[in-house]
């Protein structure tokens, strides 16, 4: 996150026209998702990633907070100053124009009724969060013919992606030679938006203008075999994205000048060139088969089976600031959740990957728990599956650590809004402990307790301000998002003092091991080339 301003792509225009609307009867609204917490002389903003402050008073968040059902429901200026002091106009005003400064505030738009809604609610709410018309992007979808042309298989997957981003006029024409692993996407001719091919093939996929060389694909892909459901599907999901974005004037990572290949073994889409220039090839060869990390809103839209959005955030206080949350059509169980934008969408797809695995690894024995985990390196992922068996030993038996309370007044600043969010919102009086193991060995373990609930979260991390703030994210993010909490009551008081060590994850793992509970881990290679590829998912497993 940022607290430089900054305004996204493509909103010049929008912020420049509503500039000259400071002092104008247009009425404007508040975007969705735009959260706020009070700070030292002003507040606080957060938007998508980007975060940003406005100071000047010790009231200007009480005027905000003051002017916010107005805001949301859509004003004038005119009737802002109108209904406030003289003295306090100069205030608003400076509010005003640094929220218009930065795309926050909206030209008032008749929204979809009911019937026209339907049931793509969050469709409409993602894109008043992105789009400078939201309504007008969301009736333009409704209204938008689209014509699929391909394989049944996958013509049916794509369709199924575009009736879940709100498309109503999907017409399917299945090809005659279903060998073939390629679909074409066409939209209605007023949208002005170009055909889109996709091709699939058992390693890779690609979408791209309709004018690529279909020998640049040939040569390029590997069109034969069965490709892995989890690629079709994101190739799916990517090509309705692509159509979605382009009707709804969004900015798109297909055009004239350039396409998307996919990975099957990473999953990982990335902007490639359109192979206008035989030159282009060898470029576009390297970029596909470079090790890319998981990360990105694309392969996040594609890998949910349902429309995607911004969950509900708590609205009762309205003093701190909410997670961002993102979920599907399937609940919270497939959401993500972070301080910012790119965190949430990072974590929700992660726990989209993990939601791949089946149950547990075969050759389980009876007193053995397998726990999934997902990491970007071994180092990484030893971390992450020593935090699993720890998270589960204190979940089921807490008797094995020790607690040490954390006063609030010692919590590390950047995550006190956390811990004042559980009070304010929630009503929680959460109580803050580090935590102690025989087995830590260079990590911290820190867990957040409702008195009346018992435990919401951990979390375990080579710093100790890094545990804090890892524990009560997830605890927010558990009551915001209705999640089940583990409820177990708090470890005994004791010290806390983990054992020095300068490679915390193995140096734990291996205390483990001596303590008796020898964890392992079981890769899986489910999705092919995983492994080595640089995504390493699968279970630790360990005595429960």
């Amino acid at each position: 996150m940022s607290a430089a301003a900054q305004v996204k792509p493509g909103a010049a225009g929008t912020v420049a026209a509503l500039a000259r609307t400071a002092e104008t009867d247009v009425p404007l609204r508040l975007r969705p998702g735009v959260g706020h917490v009070p700070i030292r002389g002003g507040i606080r903003f957060q938007h998508w990633d980007t975060t940003f402050r406005i100071q000047g008073h010790p009231a200007l968040h009480a005027l905000f907070t003051g002017l916010l059902p107005q805001l949301q429901a859509g004003v004038t200026a005119q009737a802002l100053q109108a209904a406030l002091p003289a003295g306090a106009w100069p205030a608003a005003r400076l509010l005003l124009n640094e929220l218009r400064a930065r795309d926050l505030l909206l030209p008032v738009e008749e929204e979809p009724n009911a019937e026209e809604l339907g049931s793509h609610a969050g469709i409409l709410t993602f894109l008043a969060s992105l789009s400078d018309r939201p309504s007008a992007a969301f009736r333009a979808v409704r209204a938008a013919r689209v014509t699929l042309r391909g394989p049944a298989a996958l013509t049916a997957a794509v369709a199924a992606h575009l009736r879940d981003l709100a498309f109503a006029d999907v017409q399917v024409e299945t090809g005659a030679d279903e060998g073939q692993s390629i679909v074409t996407l066409s939209l209605s001719a007023d949208s002005g938006a170009p055909t889109l091919l996709a091709a699939l093939g058992a390693e890779q996929g690609i979408i791209a203008p309709l004018h690529t060389p279909a020998e640049v694909l040939a040569g390029r892909l590997t069109l034969s075999g069965t490709p892995a459901e989890p690629l079709k599907q994101l190739l799916a999901g990517l090509l309705a994205l692509e159509a979605f974005r382009q009707v709804a004037e969004l900015k798109s990572g297909v055009s004239a000048e350039r396409g998307l290949v996919v990975d099957a073994a990473t999953l990982h889409s990335a902007p490639v060139p359109a192979f206008l220039q035989p030159d282009t090839l060898e470029g576009w060869w390297t970029l596909a088969r470079a090790e890319l990390p998981l990360a990105g809103p694309d392969d996040l839209h594609a890998l949910l089976t349902g429309p995607f959005a911004l969950t509900t955030a708590p609205s009762a206080a309205g003093e701190q600031l909410p997670l961002f949350t993102y979920g599907a059509a399937d609940g919270p169980a497939q959401a993500g959740w972070g301080s910012d934008g790119e965190e949430a969408l990072h974590r929700a797809q992660e726990r989209r990957l993990l939601a791949l695995l089946p149950a547990a690894p075969e050759g389980l024995a009876g007193a053995e728990v397998a726990l999934p985990v997902l990491g970007y390196s071994e180092t990484d992922l030893l971390g992450r599956g020593v935090a699993a068996v720890l998270s589960a030993d204190l979940a089921r038996q807490p008797e094995r650590f020790t607690a040490q309370p954390l006063p609030p007044a010692e919590v590390p600043l950047a995550h006190l809004w956390l811990l004042k969010t559980l009070g304010m919102v929630y009503g929680v009086a959460a109580e803050v402990v580090r935590l102690g193991h025989p087995a830590l060995r260079g990590l911290h373990g820190a867990a957040v307790y409702d008195p009346a609930r018992g435990l919401l979260a951990a979390a375990f991390a080579p710093d100790p301000d890094g545990a804090v703030g890892g524990a009560l994210l997830d605890a927010v993010a558990a009551l915001q998002l209705g999640l089940p909490v583990p409820g177990t009551p708090a470890p005994p008081a004791g010290e806390v003092r983990p054992v020095p060590s300068d490679q915390p994850e193995q140096a734990t793992w291996a205390a483990l091991t001596d303590l008796g509970r020898a964890p392992r881990l079981h890769p899986y290679l489910g999705l092919p080339g995983t492994v080595q590829r640089g995504v390493l998912l699968g279970w630790v497993v360990a005595r429960g």
